[in-house]
């Protein structure tokens, strides 16, 4: 019998959504670019230290896959499809969870964060949530707020638990 993948869970959100919130009591390991950034000293943001934060956040997640993790949790906005394409892997599946909070909720909850209100604001422009195009066979797409979701090659959606799938 063959081993099913490991699962990428992948948030998708503006920054201030709810998305590192949701996700800080997880039990499983948690990768999170802002976290890199802080402890290389380049929080909240330094272009010219992106590649290496990207670099140290894919070693990392290969790192705790080879390890024998079943799921890692991706804490970013992965806002966008190239984004998102970047982490297609024969290694594991890959799950979004999407936090479609609004921007103006976003953009007061960074009171006290300025430097984050014109990046919420470049980013709500620039959002496009996942679609089931993106995905490859069984990843899935959940709503965080609706609590539904879909798995791709698939005729199965849920509402409020992914275990009560129906076909």
């Amino acid at each position: 019998m063959e081993e099913s993948k490991p699962t990428l869970i992948m948030t998708v959100g503006l920054p201030r959504s709810g998305k590192s919130t949701l996700f800080r009591s997880s039990v499983y390991a948690i990768v999170s670019p802002d976290e890199i950034r802080r402890s290389l000293g380049c929080f909240p943001f330094v272009a010219e230290r992106e590649p290496e934060v990207w670099h140290i956040t894919r070693t990392m997640v290969n790192a705790l896959f080879g390890s024998g993790a079943k799921i890692v949790i991706l804490d970013a906005t992965n806002i966008t499809a190239k984004r998102r394409a970047e982490w297609k892997s024969d290694k594991w599946l890959r799950c979004f969870y999407m936090f479609r909070t609004p921007a103006e909720v976003c953009l007061a909850r960074a009171v006290g964060d300025e430097h984050l209100i014109p990046v919420i604001h470049r980013m709500d422009a620039q959002k496009e949530w996942p679609t089931v195009t993106e995905l490859e066979q069984n990843e899935q797409i959940i709503d965080v707020e609706s609590h539904q979701g879909i798995i791709a090659n698939s005729e199965r959606f849920w509402r409020n638990d992914p275990a009560e799938a129906t076909h």
